[in-house]
């Protein structure tokens, strides 16, 4: 991680180096070239573009695709100001969402470095704390979170934030004492009533997150003497709320103890503990009096989803199509209890915690870095948590937690075996130089060979320099020609689109072409009606997806229905995410407390029987997840599903035929 900050009064930061510095990246110039044929158009052209892909990425949950186009959409010097932030805040988010810590730590640079006033606001520090604890460790996270705190000149939105941090990072450590002279060191600092109010309302935000074993421990440390010194007055009643959790009876001795509470204790809001106390009547309460009353065999599931913030519409998505899925169960006659986390919420992990242990599976969380913390608090060993992300990063899946979504290696498994199908065992690979590229390489390298083929020729391109990309086509061959039929690009469709055309132009008119699945989450955009293609280069291209819109399977038909009938709108994705969760969720049966991984694992490698809505999923003895992912070929009427008999028909005509030489990006036709 770059050192680009003063020293922090604990001690410097020391300068850390990032791991890799190219990112996965829009060329404009080479896009304009792939669609029209023309010569490139200058880079500030292509931004719109560029935008349209970088939020396909977002809203389909690819967080660190995301952030690598953002980033470079972030370049164009004459970017309007709301598309510059958008793109620096996004890129540094999705690469921390994504745990791409050394991409993270990049964006958060150009962040700072094309918008300044960045580091004026909590957000840009609180993502570049997240990005040190991981880089160098938590000590040095704690050197500048406590620097934020006491330099002067530092805004006091962001000192006070920096100071409930560290106090929650020492409370979460068991160091109780450090954690409550932190908070109240920065209380005394607030320069005046409004302020200090606005920080007792944080303060209980992030009590209320701590996860049990961690807020005991500093519980523990009120004393009758100061219980009504701030902040223990606030710690005695979230240590009330928890007690009380599921006991709606206990309103009235709640009430009692906020009045007692707001009068004698030492709070500048005297209406807060009342606000606390109607939010755990309408939203602690009842959850837990419902499982209590559930009837004997009910299902009790529980859903971590983001209910606000960048993500809000995402997990109001999925949380529709659970709700779908729970009506037609109840149809069946299937007793459904489920419970919905906002996991954008800083208590989550707390409401988390104070459910009944019989809710013992979990659906989600969708963020890399709320994953982390559920590790760190230890929810995980209480709880099977089937996560909404691609990979658990260092967590062991099938041991920690488990995956119900696509990964990068379901891309690289379905493209090399539909060409092996079609007797296309002689491979290449056309990636950009960056991480991206070269973990799909490998990836992919593995998937052809368990196919029954083989890579036999592999390039790489730099990803900004579009005069570099016909001299990697050409290095593919030899004696000018190929020595593969099929060809993988693992990149984004506006750089892929830029570098087509050189395919054809070196007289490889014919090889089949694959994508990665992130073609297939842009062109299924309705942004992407804007984006023009030249039929012509992808007469022969393939890419994988999760989602099929006119999928004929039972479950996708009913979905579509229902949601058109409950929410007078078409299913997607993430709707259809929620609807395939609490099915499955149903099929699979309760979760015992006390289960082992074990246990899980041989539940899910005899599973099956479940009608999918989405491409279907299943999980081998050790509990690795694998989705069969449909495959579609982009066609100017957007993305279409491939008809294998057809599509062999094409394969086979064009390959019987003599092809033209395409003219060169540039040149007339």
């Amino acid at each position: 991680m770059t050192d680009r900050h003063p020293p922090c009064i604990l001690g410097p930061i020391a300068v850390r180096t990032v791991a890799w510095g190219i990112v996965f990246v829009l060329l404009s110039a080479a896009g304009c070239a792939g669609l029209f044929g023309g010569p490139p158009a200058p880079a500030a052209t292509a931004a719109p573009k560029e935008f349209v892909e970088a939020r396909a990425a977002w809203d389909a949950g690819r967080y660190a695709q995301s952030a690598r186009i953002y980033l470079h959409a972030a370049g164009a010097a004459d970017l309007p100001a709301k598309l510059l932030s958008e793109a620096l805040e996004r890129a540094a988010k999705g690469a921390v969402y994504a745990g791409d810590y050394a991409l993270a730590d990049q964006a958060l640079a150009a962040w700072a470095k094309r918008l300044p006033e960045a580091k004026n606001g909590w957000p840009w520090h609180s993502l570049y704390v997240q990005v040190l604890a991981k880089q160098s460790g938590e000590a040095k996270a704690g050197e500048y979170l406590a620097g934020l705190m006491l330099r002067p000149g530092v805004p006091w939105e962001v000192a006070s934030q920096a100071g409930l941090e560290l106090a929650r990072r020492y409370a979460a450590r068991g160091e109780t004492a450090r954690a409550v002279d932190v908070i109240r060191d920065v209380y005394d600092r607030a320069p005046d009533n409004r302020e200090r109010a606005a920080f007792e309302d944080r303060t209980a935000r992030i009590l209320s997150g701590l996860p049990r074993p961690a807020f005991d421990k500093l519980a523990a440390r009120v004393e009758a003497g100061s219980r009504l010194r701030f902040p223990y007055d606030l710690i005695v009643f979230e240590r009330a709320l928890r007690e009380a959790q599921g006991r709606p009876e206990k309103f009235l001795d709640l009430e009692r103890l906020a009045g007692e509470l707001s009068g004698q204790g030492e709070f500048a809001d005297k209406g807060l503990l009342a606000r606390l106390l109607a939010e755990w009547r309408g939203t602690a309460a009842a959850p837990a009096e419902a499982v209590a009353v559930a009837k004997p065999g009910a299902l009790a599931v529980a859903l971590a989803l983001p209910r606000g913030g960048a993500l809000k519409s995402i997990g109001d998505r999925v949380a529709r199509g659970a709700q779908l899925a729970g009506e037609l169960l109840a149809k069946q006659g299937v007793s459904l209890d489920v419970h919905y986390i906002d996991s954008s919420d800083p208590g989550w992990l707390g409401t988390l915690a104070a459910l009944p242990p019989e809710v013992a599976l979990v659906g989600g969380p969708m963020q890399s870095e709320l994953f982390s913390r559920v590790q760190e608090s230890g929810a995980a060993s209480a709880r099977a948590f089937f996560t909404f992300l691609p990979s658990l990063g260092e967590a062991r899946e099938g041991v920690t937690a488990w995956r119900f979504f696509s990964g990068p290696r379901d891309e690289a498994s379905a493209l090399a075996g539909f060409a092996v199908e079609y007797g296309s065992k002689d491979m290449a690979v056309l990636a950009p130089q960056d991480h991206f590229g070269a973990r799909m390489t490998e990836l992919f390298g593995a998937e052809a060979a368990l196919a029954g083929g083989h890579v036999e020729a592999s390039a790489t391109y730099p990803p900004k320099d579009a005069s570099k990309w016909d001299e990697a086509v050409k290095s593919l061959l030899v004696d000018g020609k190929p020595r593969f039929e099929t060809i993988f690009i693992p990149d984004d469709f506006g750089r892929a689109d830029g570098l087509i055309p050189y395919l054809s132009y070196n007289g490889m008119n014919s090889l089949l072409i694959l994508g990665p699945q992130l073609w297939s989450e842009t062109l299924s955009q309705p942004s992407a009606r804007q984006v023009r293609i030249n039929a012509g280069y992808y007469r022969l291209a393939v890419c994988p997806g999760a989602w099929w819109p006119d999928n004929p399977a039972p479950a996708a038909q009913a979905l579509r229905q229902a949601s058109l009938d409950a929410f007078h709108e078409p299913a997607d994705f993430w709707t259809a995410l929620g609807y395939d969760f609490i099915r499955f969720a149903a099929k699979f049966g309760a979760v015992a407390p006390g289960f082992t991984s074990e246990e899980i694992n041989r539940r899910l490698a005899g599973f099956s029987g479940l009608d999918w809505s989405v491409a279907p999923l299943s999980w081998d003895a050790a509990g690795q997840a694998k989705q069969a992912l449909f495959l579609f070929r982009p066609s100017v009427q957007g993305l279409v599903a491939v008809d294998k008999e057809g599509f062999r028909e094409r394969l086979n005509s064009i390959r019987g035929g003599e092809e033209p030489k395409t003219p060169a990006p540039g040149e007339k036709q």
